[in-house]
């Protein structure tokens, strides 16, 4: 669809000019709208909040930081999605799934369409180890050890946000993840 296409220029656009995150925010943000597309489909959700959510879902980190970027990727969500005519109600689902998709955050995932968000951005996490250990350490200042003990926690808040049904499949990239964070790396 050609305005969907728009949302993703502008979502490519921040996340290869940011100033926080590298390039590869981009390909996490498509992965995790392929995924939440996915899982909208199998559940007979709405794949195009699910779609669009999961391309919004990090716009906040992109443009501004992690910090509170739950609460600053709604909001330019939905200045986004107003902007290309998107119906109000499209508006709200979008944006309130790209509120409540971090896990530590204390944030009531209202809709399906959010948990599958959620869910998909954990699922993400879990195959981009090496990734995260770069951006974390870059992000908040940590050595590679400390780095990886904040992503093990991180990784525990991302299983949360996986609901019961999807834990099977992803029950394996989860462990190895975990096993992966628990190994030093020899070299850098």
């Amino acid at each position: 669809m050609q305005i969907f296409s728009e949302v993703e220029r502008i979502v490519k656009q921040a996340c290869v000019t940011s100033a926080f995150y590298p390039e590869s925010s981009w390909v996490h943000s498509q992965n995790v709208a392929k995924i939440a597309r996915s899982l909208a489909a199998k559940n007979k959700g709405n794949q195009l909040v699910a779609y669009a959510a999961g391309l919004l879902h990090d716009l906040g980190s992109v443009r501004y930081g992690r910090e509170n970027h739950h609460w600053t990727g709604a909001r330019d969500a939905a200045v986004i999605l107003k902007s290309l005519g998107f119906a109000p109600s499209f508006v709200a689902k979008v944006t309130h799934c790209v509120y409540a998709h971090r896990g530590s955050v204390n944030v009531k995932r209202k809709t399906r369409e959010s948990v599958w968000v959620a869910a998909a951005d954990a699922i993400d996490h879990f195959v981009r180890i090496d990734e995260l250990i770069s951006v974390t350490k870059n992000d908040l200042l940590l050595e590679e050890a400390d780095a990886r003990i904040f992503l093990l926690e991180k990784f525990k808040r991302d299983w949360e946000k996986i609901p019961d049904e999807a834990r099977p499949l992803v029950r394996k990239d989860y462990e190895k993840a975990l096993s992966s964070l628990r190994k030093p790396r020899l070299f850098p």
